[in-house]
């Protein structure tokens, strides 16, 4: 599954959530890891646009991410493991917006 989230504004922080429920996992998400790719524009360090750890709630997983440079679009991509041990991945695009 692949989703779009923001653009993100100058100066913003917002959560980028990965919902795992059309994913037929049975008993929970154990563990994720969110991972980021620069797909256009200039970064020199798109990691940067994660902040913190990754949040799992249920089938959700929330990682907030932070505004880095203008006109730059992320690929953000999660990747869950469930209690039986089976990873599921979602991709989801961030673009980031300058705002004056």
């Amino acid at each position: 599954m692949t989703s779009k989230i923001g653009p993100i504004q100058t100066g913003e922080e917002k959560p980028a959530l990965f919902d795992f429920t059309d994913e037929g996992i049975s008993g929970g998400i154990v563990s994720a890891v969110v991972t980021v790719s620069l797909e256009a524009g200039t970064d020199a360090s798109p990691g940067t646009v994660l902040s913190g750890s990754p949040i799992v709630s249920g089938l959700t997983v929330i990682h907030k991410v932070i505004y880095q440079q203008p006109e730059a679009v992320y690929l953000l991509r999660c990747v869950a493991t469930d209690n039986a041990g089976f990873k599921h991945t979602i991709s989801t695009y961030l673009s980031a917006k300058a705002v004056a």
